[in-house]
């Protein structure tokens, strides 16, 4: 009886080794880029990426042409043209440059999540005063964000950028 069991038990063991043995990895036929880990078959992506296989930077998803306007605490201004450009100095960069004015000192963000971004302290022009804020993207592929101005504390704007 003793024998029988033992028997019984190996031909169990084997059995479920060999069903084991024979399951498809989940992540054999997935590829994921720019440094994306497949877990379970799915890529977990390096930060400044997104898709399914890892090939989308955040920012991709807010470069091109734009139409802004501002809501401000002192009063509303523009439309203005804008161009939202990659900025070369990392994955995560971008740089606003407003009716082409101030392309040698553009605005720039930082992203921090496939829908959000930063606004460091910075000084866009010669004649502008420090900004800082945050913002995210919107569901029509615009994005808006709010910065403060240095030299007057409370004064705030909500900038509005629509696609062309």
């Amino acid at each position: 009886m003793k024998t029988f069991k033992f028997l019984t038990l190996s031909i169990s063991i084997l059995l479920l080794l060999l069903v084991q043995s024979c399951k498809k990895d989940p992540c054999s036929d997935v590829l994921c880029e720019n440094g994306g880990i497949c877990e379970e078959g799915i890529c977990d992506c390096a930060t400044g990426y997104e898709g399914a296989t890892c090939a989308v930077l955040w920012r991709d998803k807010i470069l091109g042409n734009y139409t802004q306007t501002d809501e401000c605490t002192t009063g509303n201004f523009g439309p203005y043209d804008v161009v939202s450009e990659a900025d070369p100095s990392g994955i995560n960069k971008v740089l606003l440059i407003v009716d082409r004015l101030n392309a040698d000192n553009p605005v720039q963000l930082t992203m921090t999540s496939a829908t959000t971004f930063d606004v460091p302290k910075q000084s866009p022009c010669s004649t502008c005063s420090e900004i800082s804020g945050s913002g995210n993207t919107t569901s029509d592929g615009g994005f808006t964000y709010n910065f403060d101005f240095a030299f007057s504390p409370g004064d705030n704007c909500v900038v509005t950028l629509v696609p062309k």
